[in-house]
């Protein structure tokens, strides 16, 4: 009785981190699979429209249309390419889906949107493709949701940002720029914007945005508190 009653206590203290290592685990496993299948539908797509660069031929800005003449072409194909199975009905201010505080920051500010997942794919995932101009420049994004309406639906965890940035057409995703101080984010007095600023990517940033600039280190799988370990070890809090 004494040995079962002390392999209890054990399994009752080794089980919780099991149970958090299995599912770090997984979201591993669902975004290599993500940043793969995405890869693949841009290589097939640029086949698709006889493109020599996504980049060049649709990212052109009409500053008499007020659009970017060419987008809902690119991203009719890239869909295509995804199978898109259906969609998931996403309001401006209706997150009842993504619980995230950082989506709300987005919805609050008009310097800043975010294309939130709502094409669901055969895998159970979603994606959201949008072609335009932020403060990193012309480029087609692409927020995507490992596993769909699971969570935890947090940046960073199973939300992330991909990007095509330049005519060579590569799949690189959001990166941190800097780590700010609560005292620097005091200073710079943009309201609600500070959350955003630095696309935080860390456990020790109280930036509601934290996760936005964490697709590079999953990519490469660097944790981007310490980078002799690897990123799904330190995932932002």
């Amino acid at each position: 009785m004494i040995t079962l009653g002390i392999i209890g206590i054990v399994a009752a203290l080794t089980l919780p981190n099991l149970i958090v290592e299995h599912r770090k685990k997984v979201l591993e496993n669902q975004f290599k699979s993500m940043y793969s299948l995405i890869y693949q539908a841009l290589i097939l797509t640029k086949q698709d429209l006889g493109s020599d660069s996504l980049f060049t031929d649709y990212t052109e800005y009409s500053p008499e249309l007020n659009i970017y003449p060419r987008a809902a072409e690119f991203e009719a194909a890239f869909y295509k390419r995804m199978k898109v199975i259906g969609n998931i009905s996403v309001k401006m201010n209706d997150y009842s889906i993504y619980s995230d505080r950082s989506i709300k920051i987005y919805a609050d500010n008009k310097d800043f949107s975010l294309n939130l997942p709502d094409k669901i794919l055969s895998n159970g995932a979603a994606i959201m493709v949008g072609v335009g101009t932020s403060i990193d420049g012309r480029q087609i994004s692409f927020t995507t949701d490992i596993n769909g309406k699971k969570g935890p639906n947090r940046f960073g965890h199973d939300l992330f940002v991909f990007r095509v940035q330049d005519a060579s057409d590569k799949l690189v995703g959001a990166k941190k720029i800097k780590d700010y101080t609560e005292d620097e984010l005091g200073d710079l007095s943009s309201g609600g914007i500070n959350n955003l600023m630095g696309k935080p990517c860390s456990k020790n940033s109280k930036q509601t945005a934290n996760g936005i600039g964490c697709a590079w280190y999953a990519i490469n799988d660097v944790c981007p508190d310490d980078a002799s370990k690897g990123y799904w070890e330190c995932l932002p809090k």
